[in-house]
């Protein structure tokens, strides 16, 4: 909003990255919330067409009558399936520099953890999650947690010197 001449809201979560952006001295990195919530259902397929496709859990949808442009399709109506509820997601994307990874946990029965370096794989294709310390996959679940449940421009992570996050120093308004 801020990079858009926009006046940022008080209820806005964090600060932002405009300054940083224009003198990228003043950034010692960041730390960042991404969200995904899966579009699943356990209702049913919403079609019959869908019946082959859909599994509990899964979002289907009918493709093929649409009044707009590029449909209707020819050969009549499609099942599209494209998500789940067990593709929901929190994740911490820290970009420092001398740290660019992702940290992700899913919310599904597995309680299926990722983490990536996106400096050496960068399209996300190791999983080296299972390379954390015990410490390491704490700090980043507290780090994820508090990310999560904090509010306002307080909501910042902070880094020290040698560019590693404690949980303890992350300003949270909860």
């Amino acid at each position: 909003i801020d990079i858009a001449g926009g006046h940022v809201p008080e209820y806005m979560d964090g600060t932002s990255v405009l300054s940083e952006l224009q003198d990228p001295s003043l950034s010692s990195g960041r730390s960042f919330l991404v969200e995904y919530y899966g579009e699943g259902d356990t209702e049913g397929p919403p079609h019959p067409i869908c019946a082959s496709q859909w599994k509990p859990g899964m979002y289907c949808e009918v493709e093929g009558m649409e009044t707009l442009e590029p449909g209707p399709f020819e050969g009549g109506l499609l099942c599209s399936c494209q998500d789940s509820l067990n593709n929901t997601y929190s994740c911490i994307r820290t970009m420092t520099p001398e740290k660019n990874t992702l940290y992700c946990e899913f919310q599904d029965s597995e309680s299926f953890v990722e983490y990536y370096n996106m400096t050496t794989d960068r399209w996300q294709t190791h999983n080296k999650a299972d390379t954390l310390t015990t410490s390491e996959h704490d700090k980043f679940h507290t780090l994820l947690s508090t990310l999560k449940t904090c509010r306002g421009q307080a909501c910042v992570v902070q880094y020290h010197t040698d560019n590693d996050v404690d949980s303890n120093q992350i300003l949270a308004e909860q």
